[in-house]
């Protein structure tokens, strides 16, 4: 249940100001294509990936 809550703890920590923290740490997600995902994982993936875009400049 905890992964459910990731995007809203992501949330959190940009607006107290760790953007360089997660942009040091975090990385894009890049699912295999064998990879089978639910539909939830697959928001938070694009979330995770949108989160870096907008704080960390990545290149889609």
């Amino acid at each position: 249940m905890w992964l459910a809550r990731m995007p809203m703890i992501f949330a959190i920590a940009m607006i107290g100001g760790c953007g360089g923290d997660f942009c040091r740490i975090a990385s894009p997600i890049y699912p295999g294509e064998d990879d089978q995902m639910t539909e939830a994982t697959m928001r938070q993936v694009v979330q995770h990936n949108e989160t870096g875009e907008k704080l960390c400049r990545w290149k889609p």
